[in-house]
């Protein structure tokens, strides 16, 4: 199927933008486990990082106590 040049760019924009909006959800949902509050709490500040041996993750700070909190997630 040809697609013409014209539509192309509308497409790539499309396409990031909805990598964004998905990204965006998953950091605003994220919720781990606080040490120091004894219980899960919504990340503050969410942002995706890769350890050193390759698997994301999630870093931010809890809301109430700003502990640290880390969650691995899914590829």
């Amino acid at each position: 199927m040809l697609v013409s040049t014209f539509c192309v760019p509308a497409l790539l924009l499309a396409a990031e933008r909805l990598i964004h909006q998905i990204d965006q959800r998953r950091q605003d949902m994220a919720q781990a486990y606080c040490v120091k509050c004894k219980e899960k709490k919504e990340m503050k500040d969410a942002t995706e990082v890769t350890t050193k041996n390759g698997r994301p993750m999630l870093k931010g700070t809890c809301p109430t106590c700003g502990g640290k909190l880390n969650l691995f997630i899914k590829k």
